[in-house]
């Protein structure tokens, strides 16, 4: 697996935060400014020390100590509803298409809108997806972002819809 090699630095006054992509997600990290870590980082600058924690870590990680709870979700797509059982550490995206329920996808990033849903019912994390507060509050989600945290129901809406809540206050 080839993982990215550019990192960027932000410097404060008294920190630095390093975000290094990692496969298909950012790992955030921050420094403590201290003397003689200049050459770890940026060669001449002075005062960075490497003594980093993790701030956020990939979804993969992060449910993995949490609860193996499997719950009932409902797609309705083109009018029609399908009743699928979504593991907890899976999408319901995911969890979809394993069981054979075709839904429109593409980037499975949680950027591209394509999978675009309201959530009509129950409750979901979908920290992953890049989705503006704004636009959550409306109810929208992003199936290959979203994990359920209870059963819950869900319908697909045109990607237009969702694009231009997330995207078009920024087109000219």
């Amino acid at each position: 697996m080839a993982f990215a090699s550019t990192a960027s630095f932000v410097f404060g006054k008294d920190s630095a935060i390093v975000n290094r992509p990692v496969a298909s997600c950012s790992t955030v990290r921050t420094a403590p400014v201290t003397p003689n870590s200049s050459k770890l980082l940026l060669g001449k600058r002075s005062a960075l020390n490497v003594t980093r924690s993790l701030v956020a870590e990939p979804r993969s990680f992060r449910h993995v100590t949490e609860s193996n709870a499997v719950f009932n979700v409902e797609v309705t797509h083109d009018g029609k509803t399908s009743k699928i059982q979504v593991p907890s550490d899976k999408t319901i995206l995911q969890a979809a298409l394993d069981a054979g329920v075709e839904l429109p996808n593409s980037c499975l990033a949680g950027v591209c809108t394509t999978c675009s849903a309201k959530l009509l019912d129950g409750k979901i994390d979908q920290s992953d997806a890049v989705l503006s507060p704004e636009v959550e509050e409306q109810g929208f989600v992003l199936l290959c972002s979203s994990y359920p945290l209870s059963d819950c129901k869900v319908k697909t809406v045109a990607e237009d819809e969702l694009y231009q809540e997330q995207y078009g206050k920024y087109e000219a």
